[in-house]
């Protein structure tokens, strides 16, 4: 091989590799999606649309989640302000999760005004 397609050869090898690493982040389920299916030590997100001008939000609530199928791990959410006007915007909520265990559980989320549904 020569010293020219050798060096062809590398980058194309790491780009093999490094395709395989995970770089596209846990899959995301939004509203239309009642049903999932994944597997033990897999990660997911859940997202709903927010709407921060009606002062809605989501919450995770009761029952929780079995905890030995699956685990809530964080909540985030990203909010794009509009016409930059004070509590207006919209954007998503993201509940995220991972698989722990093999089983099937409910997970639920509802959407209230803010602070009317902090403990589910």
């Amino acid at each position: 091989m020569t010293s020219v397609l050798r060096r062809l050869a590398l980058p194309a090898l790491l780009m093999t590799v490094l395709a395989g690493c995970g770089l596209t982040g846990p899959d995301t389920y939004e509203l239309d999606e009642k049903h999932i299916q994944v597997d033990v030590g897999e990660e997911f997100t859940l997202s709903v649309p927010v709407a921060t001008a009606m002062g809605e939000w989501w919450y995770l609530t009761s029952p929780e989640p079995d905890p030995d199928v699956v685990r809530n791990t964080d909540k985030r959410e990203k909010i794009e302000a509009d016409d930059d006007a004070v509590g207006s915007g919209s954007g998503t909520d993201y509940f995220d999760f991972k698989a722990v265990g093999p089983g099937t559980t409910k997970i639920r989320l509802i959407q209230c005004p803010q602070g009317a549904c902090d403990d589910g």
